[in-house]
């Protein structure tokens, strides 16, 4: 077991022996932060029921500002500490060698966790569901969460009793002089007792969360509905197939809002495309503006230096249009804008340079001065009579190589070859602050996974299929799975998972169900080839085999991705450290 992703990617985690923990297994594991990802950054990560801190320490990997770990058992505790010296997350992490309700009495009073690690109930899985964006279909699983009127009273109460005691809220409250704390902790007081008169459990429902998930596990789309609110809709959609990409979001509330959607489609390393923003329910109406964007193709990613044409149509808000075209070698950017407004050209601008590198802008005046605003105003009359606003300008026309007094005067012109400035000598840099960012999952192979051969111990096997004893390898703790459902099993050590499906319509026994995927590492009982390639292999072989994309030659993961158009959409992801294969996964979805 390892960090999968992030500053500490890569490094190898202990766990315990036995059977008093589960370790949540990488492919899990990896799933899990691609749903979470976007809430991960600067958040607060409770990790209850820690085991080995595998995930707390993965969200501090990938950015989390802290992770609090609640683990009883002394060995997975003493484990978790070990851990969290190896990984150098000391300062960020605080374990509770506590039960998890001790631990919550104990954290009560604290800043709210963004996030909570524990089991989700009633989660109801929808699979391949067809969605549609702008006539850009595709399938995706989709998570259904009923939100009824008992569960909606016990968060109700939950963020109250919390709130209460919160310090933060208490000092914003006393610091707005209209409530002391007693006078603030009454009236929560009071909103709990009223709350408790009613003993709400379960009812109807009240809301309704649905969440589309794409078969890496990657959200796509959200939609929150609240019952008997058609006037509410709360939703975003992304769509892909082949090269057309499709987008929608819808912010309304009681007819009046703002919708956003587009397509667009990638050729050839360019992208073309419409995006169209509206605003719903105005005054005048609906009101909207679109963009259009034509063969925009990146030329130097370091610099941003990129080429195409962008067209801002804003004829329908009776404010022309604005044209822009870009052009680049990757050594310079040229950018010509043309402004029409009403059928007549108001401006026509070039600008043309080969370093974008920031800039100070130039002070209003050299004095030194601190004016005091707040007070009668007349100082602030003498700011605006001292400042040299010509001078200012000047400074930045210098910079960015454009006449800004001509510019606000109506100009209609022409600029070419701004002037750049030099490199100050001796630059110094003071201050730095230092922040580090995963890399980019990197961009997945293609192979037709009907000419691939799959090997276990020696041995041909077909996946999806049934493999006779490879239940045996791992731990299985169910007796049935249901119609259209799935689980995962995985040995106690965490170096052997099986991914099984019911493809049936009634509910049947793990061993009766479709094995679709299998995930063994370099310390697994069984051995795990794909075309002769498993762990100990060097991978390089995979990329001479497949061309896999690596992000670094030594340290990371790969994806390969099934071309075919048969029943089941493969992929197989390698695991490598120095470059050498530990981990290798196979699923079909």
């Amino acid at each position: 077991m390892r960090i999968i992703a992030g500053t500490a990617r890569s490094l190898p985690l202990k766990t315990i022996e036995g059977k008093d923990t589960r370790p949540t297994t990488d492919r899990i594991k990896e799933t899990l932060f691609n749903i979470i990802q976007m809430d991960v950054p600067r958040a607060s990560f409770l990790d209850l029921f820690a085991g080995s801190g595998s995930i707390g320490l993965e969200a501090l990997s990938r950015g989390a500002n802290e992770a609090v770990f609640v683990e009883n058992n002394k060995k997975a505790a003493d484990c978790i500490e070990e851990n969290i010296r190896f990984t150098k997350f000391t300062e960020e992490s605080t374990l509770m060698r506590t039960d998890v309700l001790t631990a919550l009495c104990q954290l009560e009073g604290r800043k709210y966790f963004d996030i909570v690690f524990t089991n989700i109930d009633d989660v109801k899985l929808k699979k391949n569901i067809e969605c549609e964006v702008n006539g850009v279909k595709t399938e995706y699983n989709q998570l259904v969460a009923e939100i009824d009127e008992g569960c909606l009273y016990s968060i109700a109460k939950d963020v109250l009793k919390k709130a209460k005691d919160d310090k933060t809220i208490i000092k914003i409250v006393e610091s707005t002089g209209s409530m002391t704390k007693d006078d603030y902790q009454s009236a929560v007081d009071k909103l709990l007792g009223e709350l408790g008169e009613y003993n709400v459990s379960g009812g109807d429902v009240v809301a309704v969360m649905n969440v589309y998930v794409d078969s890496k596990g990657v959200i796509k789309g959200r939609s929150f509905e609240i019952a008997d609110e058609e006037d509410v809709k709360l939703n975003y959609m992304s769509v892909e197939d082949n090269d057309n990409n499709a987008f929608e979001a819808n912010i309304i509330f009681d007819g009046e809002g703002l919708k956003i959607s587009g397509d667009i489609t990638e050729k050839s390393d360019k992208s073309s495309g419409k995006i169209n923003v509206t605003a719903v329910g105005t005054t005048d109406g609906d009101q909207s503006f679109d963009i259009e964007f034509k063969d925009i193709k990146t030329e130097n990613k370091d610099k941003g230096y990129c080429s195409g044409e962008i067209n801002l149509n804003l004829s329908a808000l009776d404010m022309g249009n604005i044209a822009v075209n870009l052009s680049s070698d990757g050594k310079s950017q040229e950018i010509s804008t043309e402004i029409n407004v009403g059928g007549t050209k108001y401006a026509n601008v070039t600008l043309k340079y080969s370093d974008n590198k920031p800039e100070e802008i130039p002070a209003f005046n050299d004095a030194e001065k601190v004016y005091n605003y707040s007070s009668d105003g007349a100082e602030l009359q003498q700011y605006i009579a001292e400042a040299d606003m010509e001078g200012f300008l000047k400074g930045i026309s210098d910079v960015i190589g454009i006449d800004l007094n001509s510019l606000m005067n109506g100009y209609n012109g022409t600029v070419t070859e701004p002037i750049v400035p030099t490199e100050p000598e001796n630059p110094t840099v003071t201050d730095p602050t230092v922040t580090g960012t995963a890399p980019e999952t990197p961009e997945s192979a293609s192979y037709d996974f009907s000419k691939i051969k799959i090997q276990l111990n020696g041995k041909d096997v077909t996946i999806p299929g049934k493999i006779d004893g490879v239940l045996d390898k791992v731990k299985v703790d169910v007796d049935k799975v249901e119609a259209g459902m799935a689980e995962y099993f995985y040995s106690e050590d965490g170096n052997t998972a099986v991914y099984v499906e019911n493809l049936t319509e009634a509910a049947l026994s793990p061993k009766d169900c479709t094995i679709t995927g299998l995930s063994v590492t370099d310390e697994s009982d069984i051995k795990l080839t794909i075309d002769g390639i498993g762990p100990g292999s060097n991978i390089s072989d995979a990329v001479s085999k497949y061309g896999c994309k690596l992000d670094d030659p030594k340290n990371g993961y790969t994806y390969i991705e099934d071309s075919g158009n048969g029943e089941f959409y493969g992929e197989i992801t390698l695991f490598y450290n120095d470059g050498i294969i530990y981990e290798v996964d196979v699923d079909f979805y």
